[in-house]
């Protein structure tokens, strides 16, 4: 693929038995191709191959070699972010190498003797890049997986030194979308540079953004303890404790008052015996209506109730109980 995005740009590509893989002519140009190949488009493999590249060039510069030395990279895909990140790493480390990244879908940057443009991926449809909503319910399962991980709490998904198939797979989505979420974060310097995500940054990120699941008031319509039976609900797989209720259980202890339920629709809680409250009743129970993002993440209580994890609680809780989510951020999270 190396030599096809070459010829486009008029030079001849032929084999080399010396110091290069390739070399390349074009009028009174001459440039040795120094390639290396990685299999993935991630920072961490990205920067071993390319720096690898860079250092064989620096070395046959400064021996005085035949030809021009070409550092180039290579992977199956290589987004806008990552060409950036190669383009600084090599003013900082090698200004004076010429420099590629192609990637076998059709992305190409030639620079500095062989320059060219970043060249967007060849479509045969005419697709443009697709836009990504981060915070949608799939843009939130990402974020989700991401910030467990880093975290180090169960549920969590990484994306270091792994495709975007690989991590696409793990979480159920189209890998298109992974990759996608994925180089957004890149951008926003969420992720570093082995694609880890920074904890506090994609928090503080993420509930710039984040809107809260809708809450109302319900009974039960049949006598019992409310309680027990918001338990019950959330050990059936129909429900999951939420808000405070889930928080004060991932702190170590159970909420006093009205329980908190998180369900997937209001059929669900109706279906459980649960009821809309009228004005002025006395409520049983607070019913989050959650979208599926949020359930998919659940953790286990000690009754094996449901709980929604500490993330969720914590961008529940910021704009109503700084108390509790301040809780979470320090004994939880373990964050300063």
């Amino acid at each position: 693929m190396v030599a096809r995005a070459l010829t486009e740009d008029g030079w001849t590509v032929s084999v080399e038995r010396g110091p290069y893989d390739l070399i390349a002519f074009r009028g009174n140009d001459h440039v040795g191709l120094l390639i290396a190949a990685v299999h993935n488009g991630s920072w961490a493999l990205l920067r071993g191959g390319f720096a690898d590249a860079l250092l064989r060039a620096l070395a046959l510069e400064r021996q005085g070699h035949v030809g021009v030395p070409i550092a180039i990279v290579t992977a199956p895909r290589i987004s806008p972010a990552m060409i950036a990140r190669l383009a600084a790493y090599r003013d900082r480390f090698a200004p004076s190498i010429s420099w590629g990244a192609v990637a076998a879908d059709g992305h190409v940057a030639l620079r500095g003797r062989i320059a060219r443009e970043a060249r967007p991926p060849r479509s045969r449809r005419g697709a443009t890049p697709r836009q990504v909503n981060l915070f949608g319910d799939v843009g939130q399962r990402v974020l989700k997986a991401l910030a467990l991980d880093a975290l180090g709490l169960p549920g969590g998904a990484p994306a270091t030194d792994r495709t975007a198939a690989e991590f696409a797979r793990e979480l159920g989505i189209s890998r298109s979308f992974a990759w996608a979420v994925l180089d957004e974060l890149r951008r926003l310097r969420v992720l570093d540079d082995h694609d880890r995500a920074d904890a506090p940054a994609l928090l503080a990120l993420w509930c710039r953004r984040y809107q809260s699941t809708q809450t109302t008031p319900w009974r039960w319509s049949r006598a019992g303890d409310p309680t027990s039976r918001a338990r019950a609900l959330a050990r059936s797989g129909e429900a999951a404790l939420a808000g405070r209720s889930a928080a004060a259980e991932h702190l170590g202890g159970r909420a006093p008052g009205v329980p908190e339920l998180a369900v997937r629709s209001h059929e669900v809680a109706l279906a459980a015996g649960l009821v809309p409250c009228a004005p002025g009743e006395a409520a049983d129970a607070h019913v989050h209506l959650a979208p599926e993002a949020v359930l998919r993440s659940t953790m286990p209580a000690d009754d094996h109730a449901a709980l929604l994890d500490p993330v969720q609680c914590w961008l529940d809780l910021i704009d109503v109980s700084h108390a509790d989510a301040d809780a979470l951020w320090r004994r939880v999270f373990r964050l300063a």
